[in-house]
């Protein structure tokens, strides 16, 4: 989530046509390219510009984005409304964070992990990063501490009990809070 928001397509493009005038799709468009005769989605032109105090309003030219993003791609298939944090939506949200979180288990996905880290602990295995996570006992426990941060206030004294681990691991979820 502390990351900014950048080009969705390798080549650059986002939409596959231009939205309708009037549209908010058409709006995020034009507020999410180039200028003028240039209106093309530039994967790094585009975010070294000077962000206009107006385009604000739409998540592209946000600072980070938001810790979970849904959305329903049949209806907004240029995935521009996020429903994460919508109560109509509550419950696909649980299933897919829960669906997402046993893959990473599964496949110990080590993704949350800080680069450093990741270079430290692999250096036992001789700098294999995949040895890190088949022997890593409490990933579990590091990726509900991670998750601790979606939750705001309300686990901040959870997350600042977990620093007391001797896994640095668990430093992740502050990090990312």
């Amino acid at each position: 989530p502390h990351r900014p928001y950048a080009s969705f397509y390798p080549d650059g493009g986002f939409f596959k046509q231009i939205p309708p005038e009037g549209t908010p799709g058409r709006d995020f468009w034009e507020t999410s390219c180039l200028p003028k005769e240039q209106e093309i989605h530039d994967p790094d032109g585009v975010f070294l510009m000077p962000i206009p105090e107006s385009y604000s309003q739409y998540l592209i030219w946000q600072d980070s984005k938001p810790f979970e993003e849904l959305y329903d791609i049949v209806n907004d298939p240029e995935e521009v409304d996020n429903l994460a944090n919508d109560l109509e939506y509550q419950d696909i949200a649980r299933e897919m964070r829960k669906k997402l979180y046993g893959w990473m288990i599964d496949t110990r996905d080590l993704g949350l992990f800080d680069e450093t880290e990741m270079i430290v602990r692999a250096e036992q295995y001789g700098g294999i990063n995949y040895e890190v996570g088949a022997r890593c006992r409490n990933l579990e426990r590091i990726l509900q501490t991670a998750d601790l941060s979606r939750l705001g206030e309300r686990s901040r004294t959870e997350l600042i009990e977990r620093l007391d681990d001797s896994d640095s691991a668990f430093a992740t979820g502050l990090l990312l809070g």
